[in-house]
């Protein structure tokens, strides 16, 4: 049998385990219809701007107009355009949308062999990875692997951390960048999917030296810890995007939370869970009263009158859909604040404030890329977009109404084949196991001490779905 606890499938478990979730907020009907008909307008009106021309991606949009500014796909952000047309497929069903993914997914084939950053996991796992998922190209799976195998040649087993930056003047020491926890996915999921456990471990290190190094005393995170070459040891803890080396830089904080709940999914690591969740209260304890963040916490004149302090949408964005997963892995009343903290950051983002209304461009405006170099400031950036649009996807799988229609879906979607005889795992601490029909027919989630060697008309079912 596959291996089902993997992807989305520990979070979607947890549901039937949670039945606290929906107790929580909730987006209004039409303010979610809304937001998915605008975004997937504004990403139809970029496919015609675009037209053929494969060779340039779009990376960010100015308040106002109707041009994208498009880079390489080399850039960092290649990755976010096709992943977007990818998660608007998988709320459309439009073939459009498919079809434009896979020329934009292609177009980034030779970036699989990038090994001078850490962001060929941005790269390669929004755009290849989304459409393995989606629709198990059989193509797609060995450019995923040797991606994987690229990043893998920047861990430095003396410091335990994939090196981030090789660009001066990083290029003296070792550095690992907060951001560096997202490409994480990319090899615990190689690891799952034929690339070997070393990938796994070698993830799982840079996961516990994140987490070991990158945290002040408040969960706070730096930017940029440096390593050294000669000894491993920590040299210094800086900034290279947020206001300074003692300040707390918005989007690195969401890149904590979204990557070490991404950890914990893959890992069952205790403490990625209790990381992830000292990164949130962080983040949700600091946000304004409109619940978008500044672009740092403590940027100067933040939350002055006039408040002119640019926020940065595209941080609301990565931390809404990381509260999200967050939301399933922790008790009753946790989820619900995760889940509620999530949903209000989503109003705000639904709402005409953030709305990129006056381009036609981008879905949402207001993003920062980096300040202290005074480059893509107040502006629509890609990877927010793409965020915004796995957040709106994880709320409508994480609602119970869709639970049970989503799970079905997954499993049909990935070929599991369930075996009769119940396959025992932990989850969230909970002793269960699965198992199919046909007495009684269905798929069917049970307790284990029931589960082992009992014919099905004698288990306690909890949970199924016909």
């Amino acid at each position: 049998m596959k291996n089902i606890i993997n992807g989305a499938t520990r979070s979607i478990l947890a549901l039937f385990f949670a039945g606290q979730v929906l107790s929580a907020a909730s987006l209004p009907d039409t303010m979610l219809t809304n937001a998915w008909a605008f975004s997937l307008a504004r990403l139809r009106t970029t496919m015609t701007a675009l037209g053929n021309n494969t060779t340039q991606f779009p990376r960010r949009a100015t308040q106002t107009g109707g041009t994208w500014v498009t880079v390489a796909a080399s850039d960092w952000t290649s990755g976010f355009y096709p992943g977007c047309l990818w998660l608007a497929y998988e709320k459309s069903g439009d073939t459009m949308f498919r079809y434009n993914a896979q020329r934009w997914t292609n177009a980034l084939y030779a970036q699989r062999l990038t090994t001078t950053t850490h962001d060929v996991g941005f790269m390669i796992f929004t755009s290849y990875g989304n459409g393995y998922r989606l629709l198990g190209t059989s193509s797609y799976l060995p450019v995923i692997i040797t991606a994987a195998q690229s990043l893998a040649t920047r861990y430095r087993s003396l410091a335990g951390i994939i090196d981030s930056w090789s660009f001066a003047p990083y290029d003296t020491g070792w550095e690992a960048i907060i951001d560096n926890m997202m490409n994480l996915e990319l090899m615990f999921w190689a690891s799952q999917n034929g690339a070997g456990v070393s990938f796994y471990d070698t993830a799982l290190s840079h996961a516990t030296k994140t987490m070991t190094n990158h945290f002040r005393t408040d969960s706070s995170t730096y930017h940029v810890v440096r390593y050294s070459r000669t000894t491993g040891a920590v040299i210094s803890r800086e900034t290279r995007q947020g206001y300074a080396n003692s300040s707390c830089w918005a989007r690195g904080q969401s890149w904590a939370v979204h990557g070490f709940t991404m950890a914990y999914r893959f890992t069952g690591n205790a403490q990625f869970l209790v990381t992830a969740r000292k990164a949130a209260d962080y983040f949700i304890y600091h946000l304004p009263a409109d619940r978008i963040p500044y672009w740092d916490y403590q940027a100067p004149g933040a939350g002055g009158t006039p408040d002119t302090t640019p926020r940065d949408a595209s941080a609301a964005a990565i931390v809404a859909s990381g509260l999200l997963e967050l939301s399933t892995f922790v008790g009753s009343a946790d989820s619900v604040r995760y889940r509620d903290s999530a949903v209000s950051i989503l109003r705000a983002l639904c709402s005409t404030k953030y709305r990129a209304l006056t381009t036609q461009t981008s879905i949402l405006n207001h993003s920062t890329g980096s300040r202290p170099e005074n480059t893509e400031v107040d502006v629509g950036l890609i990877y927010a977009d793409y965020y915004f649009l796995q957040a709106l996807l994880r709320y409508e799988l994480y609602s119970r109404s869709t639970a049970v229609l989503h799970w079905s879906a997954y499993l049909k979607k990935n070929a599991i084949t369930l075996a009769p005889i119940p396959q025992p795992f932990d989850l969230l601490g909970r002793k269960i196991a699965i198992f199919s029909g046909p007495t009684p027919p269905g798929i069917f989630i049970i307790r284990v001490p029931e589960a082992q060697d009992q014919p099905s008309g004698q288990r306690t079912i909890i949970s199924g779905i016909k």
